[in-house]
């Protein structure tokens, strides 16, 4: 399991360094861009509520990694990071 507290403070370190927040995400879900540029991921996340919809324009390496564990759990895995 990610501790949150790490996450959001490797996240604030990168401030600005959208390279480092990638990297964060990469190292609890390895191929995330693939899965995000998939259609499967597009139409799941145009179906959801307005309050994952918004972890997608988050720069937050934390925020990317909640909504991947939201895709993660719709497809029926266990997902990776905070809910793991």
């Amino acid at each position: 399991m990610i501790d949150i507290e790490n996450i959001e403070f490797a996240s604030a370190l990168a401030y600005g360094d959208h390279y480092a927040s990638m990297d964060i995400v990469s190292s609890v879900y390895p191929g995330w861009i693939g899965t995000v540029q998939a259609w499967t991921f597009k139409r799941w996340l145009s179906d959801q509520p307005l309050r994952i919809r918004v972890l997608a324009v988050s720069e937050s390496a934390a925020d990317s990694i909640r909504l991947l564990d939201e895709y993660a759990r719709w497809r029926g895995e266990k997902p990776r990071g905070y809910e793991s």
